[in-house]
């Protein structure tokens, strides 16, 4: 058997050298680094560097629930309606210990956290039940939660 040898046509050979095609490589990865906030930094955006304590709350009870971020002063009480979920965002205190509470009643304390979730953005899941308990179903370093589903609370 002979191999019969057929030239590429014109058309079907690329019309980009590969120097061309290396320029065009960087301008795509360039773009797609500006697109996604790249040029380190961590991605904070201007150099915010607060850390963020982000809460997905789940109220079961009859009454509305207030939620607040305590340090060395109270923090000002955001009202979760009854049978309602919502993600609530505070900005941790620098050097400072602080606790998240609903109602008044402790939830999160800074003092207990473990080792590897100090000075990092986290996010926690907490259910306050019809019988008035709290319970904190995670918390974990993060800084994306869902807002809860609203089907299925109080039902």
């Amino acid at each position: 058997m002979s191999t019969t040898e057929r030239p590429f046509r014109s058309e079907a050979r690329s019309r980009l050298r590969p120097s061309a095609l290396a320029a065009a490589l960087v301008a795509a990865l360039v773009l797609l680094l500006a697109a996604c906030g790249g040029g380190g930094g961590g991605g904070g955006g201007g150099g915010d560097s607060a850390l963020m304590l982000r809460v997905a709350v789940i109220n079961e009870t009859t009454d509305d629930l207030a939620i607040s971020l305590d340090a060395t002063e109270p923090g000002e009480p955001q009202t979760l309606a009854t049978c309602k979920g919502e993600v609530y965002a505070f900005e941790l205190p620098e050097g400072e210990e602080w606790v998240l509470t609903l109602n008044g009643q402790t939830v999160i304390d800074s003092l207990d956290l473990e080792a590897n979730l100090i000075d990092r953005n986290l996010t926690a899941e907490v259910q306050a039940n019809e019988d008035g308990t709290v319970r904190l179903e995670r918390i974990q370093a993060g800084s994306q939660v869902s807002r809860p589903a609203q089907l299925g609370i109080c039902t």
